[in-house]
């Protein structure tokens, strides 16, 4: 299924669970269809942190064949292999050469990709059979480590900025190297706080048969239960606990003073530094009100020395 499947799946299902039918959902970030792992599904008021679950850095595990090659850059269009090229000796060399893909860099997304050029998706253009220039994007890359070298596959694991394309990194790493490479397979294990050894597995779904009247797979009947605190998506921003009487404060529209807390997981620094002032609205001295039994009442901001409701969120869930 794709992404928003997957989305439209939970949505129904939340919907006959708790009766709330214009229940929203919407994740924070698609898989490509090679890729499997862990998508960050956000129902109801929490649709509202989307932005700021594009500030976490992410966590990848991915596979590449060495010493070939495709148009996409993984198996969709099939893969071409080169036994010409040279595969790395040793994997110091690879280690060697993956250092050099880290910090800040400029970045080609491939032409098979989802990135919208003129309003239509690049790999929409590329099957019609049109010539299409991708621009180039900047992105952060805070490590890339073998895990496995048995040639000519190559597993790395990466810990990156949203916006990285894992494919054109591993080839890349490839071109330095003094070869080609083909992503055969890519898990996304991490978003910031959220694991996917934590999350709604394949096993979760219910296996009956399709119908003509019901389609789809169903979710669990207690899917309401697995629901994480929408707190989780902001572990990156510094915290403002509130009392009674500042919670109300906040959520009537009123700023509040008083010290605040570290984040539980900050941002990299490096990241922190750049990853604010782009198209999204988040901003790097965000701080997130959180009550005395710690649900998330707003996001605020500085103002006149004081601390002002940007976004407020229901006391009830």
């Amino acid at each position: 299924m794709t992404s928003r499947d997957l989305v439209n799946h939970v949505q129904r299902q939340l919907r006959r669970e708790t009766g709330l039918r214009r229940l929203k959902a919407g994740h924070t970030g698609t898989l490509d269809p090679l890729a499997s792992g862990l998508i960050v599904v956000a129902i109801g008021p929490a649709t509202r942190l989307t932005p700021w679950m594009l500030d976490h850095p992410k966590q990848y595990t991915g596979t590449f064949e060495l010493g070939a090659s495709s148009l996409s850059g993984d198996l969709e269009d099939g893969c071409r292999r080169h036994p010409e090229l040279p595969l790395p000796d040793s994997e110091d060399a690879i280690r060697s050469a993956a250092r050099g893909f880290t910090g800040w860099m400029d970045q080609t997304p491939p032409a098979h990709s989802a990135i919208r050029i003129d309003g239509t998706r690049a790999f929409d253009r590329v099957r019609r059979g049109e010539r299409v220039e991708m621009p180039t994007r900047r992105v952060w890359i805070e490590s890339v480590q073998l895990l496995s070298w048995q040639p000519p596959l190559m597993t790395i694991g990466v810990r990156c900025g949203s916006g990285t394309y894992l494919r054109t990194l591993g080839m890349d790493l490839a071109r330095s190297l003094g070869t080609t490479a083909v992503m055969t397979e890519l898990v996304r294990t991490r978003i910031g706080a959220f694991a996917v050894d934590d999350a709604v597995g394949p096993e979760d779904f219910v296996t009956e048969k399709p119908t003509p009247e019901n389609p789809e797979p169903i979710l669990p009947s207690n899917l309401h239960q697995r629901l994480t605190s929408p707190a989780w998506a902001l572990t990156h921003l510094r915290r403002r606990l509130c009392a009674d009487n500042d919670a109300r404060c906040v959520r009537n529209g009123i700023g509040i003073p008083g010290p605040v807390q570290p984040a539980p997981r900050p941002l990299p620094p490096d990241l922190a530094r750049g990853s604010h002032g782009s198209s999204h609205e988040t901003m790097a001295d965000d701080v997130v009100a959180l009550d005395s039994t710690d649900r998330l009442v707003a996001i605020l901001r500085p103002k006149r020395s004081q601390w002002w409701p940007y976004r407020v969120f229901p006391e009830s869930d």
